[in-house]
């Protein structure tokens, strides 16, 4: 929102004409101050750190993140979503040290971006206030001494629905929705949760540039938890559409395969994709959002799987699998039936090719099928049904050994002796007439 006028020219630098974000360096820290040209908000919501610890492999880690609304300590931090054009307040509750809420993606004033050098370092509160115009999916997170806070876990989604509402991520028929999950995925590397909290600020080298976590999250799920916790199974029915709004919380490249079915890629970074397009399998990059579209017509576990990769080498770091769980009956629609197709010997009748099973997860594979290929005719058929007509369904040899060129030319002349044996009796039963 514009800065078009401050009460605030000697804490931190405002000015009451719109000024060069880079005045606001003036005042790089602040305690708690009023926000400038405040109004009233549609939506409100407190950021209140805190600082816990997780068992990861035997060990307490250390993390630090925001409390949901009820008080309970999550990482990431609580979703929040607000209708394009809503006026938001976003409080920021500071502990001992500075922090800083940006709204990635989002397009406040200066003192409201959160972004350290153009604004300023929260010690205290301050409510960042913001009028999101573009629906999508975004997300915020501390940007103080950024590669270390927010591996800490100072992160969460934001969602911004159109004027309209939940349902729609863009607010048309096309990207309507029945369901809708939020995937936050990343890693720790536990070494990092065991610095101070300004490390590497002073010029040394705390190792921040590099990314090799070993533990690997979907929603604060680690490892093999993700496909069995709350926070990350999807539920859903067949014929229903599941939104998966997708959020590259690593600082590397991840691939998201999407468990069989096929993707409707339809956004990216809080911007409709001028055309959509589908996919089985998706590359991220850090902090890069997306949202598809997914439409299962089969019950089943489909096992959505993200796999992570060193920034440098390629070499894959891992993956991390959430499940969509899908019931209802299968209502996959028939495959088009084609017409027959003429041949110098008659139409045959093209049959549609057997339907794929998707690659579920705990869905036990269907058993094979015994006998010839779906789309094979009969070894015999009715005289009036056109695959009578098709090479396959004439008599072939039969089984056991091969049949040698000296029998086939036996066969034969038996054969023809045969035909004229036949000609010979009719022409005397005609003569005897």
């Amino acid at each position: 929102m514009a800065d078009a006028e401050s009460t605030h020219d000697d804490i931190v630098g405002f000015h009451h004409a719109p000024q060069s974000p880079a005045l606001f360096c003036a005042a790089p820290q602040v305690g708690s101050i009023p926000t400038p040209n405040r109004v009233d908000p549609d939506v409100a919501f407190e950021a209140d750190f805190f600082s816990d610890k997780l068992e990861l492999g035997g060990d307490d880690v250390e993390f630090w993140s925001f409390r949901a609304d009820n008080g309970d300590k999550l990482f990431p931090g609580p979703l929040r979503r607000a209708r394009a054009g809503q006026v938001v307040h976003h409080k920021l509750k500071t502990s001992k040290h500075t922090h800083t809420l940006h709204h990635h993606g989002l397009e406040p004033g200066p003192h409201d971006d959160g972004v350290g050098h153009t604004s300023f370092e929260v010690h205290g509160n301050y409510t960042y206030q913001l009028r999101p115009t573009n629906p999508g999916t975004y997300f915020y997170h501390c940007h103080v001494n950024t590669p270390l806070h927010f591996e800490m876990g100072m992160y969460g989604g934001f969602i911004v629905d159109p004027a309209s509402g939940p349902g729609s991520v863009y607010g048309d028929e096309a990207t309507r929705y029945d369901v809708e999950a939020f995937w936050a995925f990343g890693g720790w590397d536990v070494r990092k949760h065991e610095l101070h909290q300004a490390a590497g600020l002073l010029g040394e080298d705390a190792g921040l540039n590099v990314w090799e976590p070993q533990y690997l999250h979907i929603n604060g799920a680690f490892g093999a938890a993700a496909a069995r916790s709350r926070r990350v199974t999807i539920d859903a029915q067949t014929g229903q559409t599941v939104c998966l709004r997708l959020l590259n919380a690593g600082y590397s490249v991840a691939r998201v395969t999407f468990g069989g079915l096929e993707a409707r890629m339809v956004g990216s970074d809080g911007r409709r994709l001028t055309s959509s397009f589908v996919v089985d399998e998706w590359l991220m990059s850090g902090a890069e959002r997306y949202e598809a579209l997914l439409r299962p017509t089969r019950p089943g576990t489909y096992a959505i799987t993200v796999e992570s990769f060193h920034y440098i080498t390629g070499r894959s770091l891992g993956t991390v699998t959430g499940n969509l769980v899908v019931t209802g009956p299968d209502v996959t629609p028939p495959p088009p039936v084609e017409p027959p197709v003429e041949t110098p010997e008659g139409p045959v009748i093209v049959a549609p090719p057997p339907i794929p099973e998707p690659g579920l997860g705990a869905t036990p594979p269907t058993a094979p099928a015994t006998g010839p290929p779906v789309g094979t005719p009969a070894r015999s058929a009715p005289a009036d049904h056109p695959a009578a007509h098709h090479p396959a369904t004439r008599p072939g040899p039969p089984k056991g050994k091969p049949v040698t060129k000296r029998k086939r030319k036996k066969a034969l002349s038996r054969k023809r002796a045969a035909v004229l044996r036949r000609r010979r009796r009719a022409a005397a039963r005609r003569r005897g007439r």
